[in-house]
């Protein structure tokens, strides 16, 4: 991932987070604009990230679940696993 960013193939750009008084929507309304940019094509070409930042974003992914807000079923779990750790083509 570090070394997506630093050759320029892998970068969210700068999206400012709206400011319109109500944090909730703020942040909803910068979190479907990402989601947006990466679902666009090109948006997930990232290469295999190494396994310390797999398990950076697996720990997040747990620390989700915790608070009660990421399922930890079986499919997802092997869904999120996928996401991090794409199997060799």
């Amino acid at each position: 991932m570090a070394q997506a960013v630093l050759q320029g193939t892998f970068s969210l750009g700068v999206l400012p987070v709206p400011e319109t008084g109500d944090l909730r929507i703020d942040l909803e309304s910068w979190l479907t604009a990402r989601a947006e940019a990466i679902l666009a094509p090109g948006g997930r070409s990232v290469p295999p990230a190494p396994p310390e930042v797999v398990a950076d974003l697996l720990t997040g992914y747990l620390s989700l679940a915790t608070l009660g807000a990421a399922p930890l079923d079986p499919e997802r779990l092997g869904a999120v696993v996928d996401a991090v750790l794409p199997a060799p083509r």
